[in-house]
């Protein structure tokens, strides 16, 4: 069975912000990091974008994806026209926190 795949990718509001503090908390320790850091965000896109079924299924029908060299995981929710990016979340932030953006989509 072939599932459809969005072509596109859009970040919560939420989740933007998410990708803004971590990488503004990268470039207060190093350029190179947050340089770094905005790399491998993008790979993690690029890749989610490919096959977005073939990452860990989370909670509440979503996925999640682990940045490469960086502690943090891309939570993603596959709908109908849109791969949905509710958060750039630290693995060691509590967890949950962004399922209320979840729900304010459904």
């Amino acid at each position: 069975m072939n599932l459809p795949i969005p072509e596109d990718l859009a970040y919560h509001p939420g989740a933007d912000q998410d990708a803004e503090e971590a990488e503004e908390w990268y470039e207060n320790r190093s350029e190179r990091a947050a340089d770094e850091f905005e790399v491998a965000l993008r790979e993690a896109e690029c890749a989610i974008l490919r096959d977005p079924y073939a990452y860990l299924s989370f909670t509440k029908d979503t996925r999640r994806y682990k940045v490469s060299r960086f502690p943090f995981w891309v939570i993603y929710a596959i709908l109908p026209d849109v791969i949905f990016v509710l958060a750039v979340a630290h693995e060691k932030r509590e967890g949950g926190y962004w399922l209320e953006r979840l729900e304010n989509e459904e």
